[in-house]
């Protein structure tokens, strides 16, 4: 994946001290895990590939919380680092180009907010071509993007793209994100609708592709507990949660 690396490499400190903000994980991070399970079952073993994994905060819990085999790459090599160092017995590659790995090997693949850096559909199509390939038949792929009914909106987190501005596919928007209060940091996504990333996922040879707001639920209750055991969640009150909702979700079936 040939992304700007530039923000990521700068702000790897940040990103890593931000840590997880409860609206990360009750927006993002619990409904790919609740799909993972959804489709696997019982995660214990599987052999899961977290497709940009960033500095493993997700990659963590996938293994230590609910056992599964998970393989964390991404092509920011100061990312990797602090994986490693957060996690010494973790499973760590950088990502250079194509994957090395035979076909048909994982159990499941999830990519969050990875598909937001990429600027161009045809970069897209060889990424997802390459997850198609190493996804086991009937093995899920679970990707985690921005909701384009919030560009321009201001969030508990951060603010995806400029109040008013309309942005077309492809384009360039800057998102920032908030620490503390009054901490922040500029990173450089790309506008995609979802139904483009759909398209990416159909062409690959997905099938049945379905994309939907997360929203709470009983099983994304029943996940939140889980963290909350292990202290990734903080006691809050589950409505508080349902006012934003400034992601999608998108799952295919090989």
């Amino acid at each position: 994946m040939a992304y700007d690396k530039r923000y990521w490499d700068r702000a790897t400190s940040f990103y890593t001290e931000w840590g997880l903000p409860w609206q990360a994980l009750k927006d993002g991070y619990v409904p790919v895990i609740v799909e993972l399970k959804k489709a696997l079952g019982d995660l214990r073993g599987k052999q899961i590939l977290d497709h940009g994994c960033g500095a493993g905060k997700i990659t963590r819990p996938l293994k230590s919380l609910y056992g599964a085999e998970v393989l964390g790459v991404d092509p920011s090599d100061n990312m990797i680092q602090e994986a490693r160092k957060a996690d010494t017995d973790g499973r760590y590659e950088l990502l250079k180009g194509d994957f090395s790995w035979p076909d048909n090997i994982f159990d499941g693949v999830m990519s969050n907010w990875v598909f937001v850096d990429i600027g161009s559909i045809e970069e897209m199509d060889t990424a997802v071509r390459e997850i198609y390939r190493v996804l086991k038949q009937g093995g899920p792929f679970v990707m985690l993007v921005n909701n384009e009914e919030y560009i321009g909106k201001r969030t508990t987190t951060y603010q995806n793209g400029i109040p008013g501005k309309t942005y077309n596919p492809g384009d360039e928007i800057m998102v920032t994100y908030f620490k503390n209060g009054n901490e922040s940091m500029e990173f450089k996504d790309y506008y995609w609708p979802t139904e483009t990333y759909c398209s990416v996922m159909e062409r690959a040879g997905f099938r049945e592709v379905t994309s939907y707001v997360p929203k709470l639920n009983p099983r994304t209750i029943e996940e939140i507990k889980v963290l909350q055991s292990e202290g990734l969640f903080p006691d809050v009150d589950y409505q508080a949660l349902v006012d934003e909702n400034p992601t999608v979700i998108i799952v295919g079936k090989k």
